[in-house]
């Protein structure tokens, strides 16, 4: 009794065939559906990381618009900065007339003071001896 055909073999080679091919193949759509799950937790999560990255490109943008609308274009720059040189140079040359106009205000009001001082002087001398021609004249 213990022993089989060989259609009853074979017909077990075939079952324990399909069998393992079954459970293979039930394995093999366990693995794809977890690594289908794996892959949508993946897309899901770089959509928020990519969601995250373009809010902060937008910052960064907004700041980089900021600086670009709040500071000032080189060559504008430059030209108020050569505006500011040559007002600069301007002054200097102002002051400098200037301290030479005082200067020379100075040394002409110590001419006019010496000239009006030694008129004074002349005017006295004069005053001296026309007081002494008057003292010692003969009195009529």
């Amino acid at each position: 009794m213990g022993e089989i055909t060989l259609k009853q073999y074979i017909d077990k080679c075939f079952r324990w065939f399909k069998d393992y091919v079954d459970r293979r193949f039930a394995d093999q759509q366990a693995a794809v559906a977890a690594a289908l799950a794996s892959a949508e937790k993946a897309v899901n999560k770089s959509a928020v990381e990519i969601e995250s990255w373009r809010k902060a490109s937008n910052e960064w943008r907004g700041a980089m618009n900021d600086r670009e609308r709040n500071f000032m274009p080189r060559p504008e720059a430059e030209a108020a900065f050569k505006d500011l040189s040559k007002q600069i140079s301007e002054l200097r040359t102002t002051s400098d007339t200037d301290t030479g106009r005082d200067t020379g205000i100075s040394k002409t009001f110590s001419i006019l003071l010496a000239v009006g001082l030694a008129g004074l002087t002349l005017i006295s001398a004069i005053a001296a001896v026309v007081s002494i021609y008057i003292a010692l004249r003969p009195h009529p």
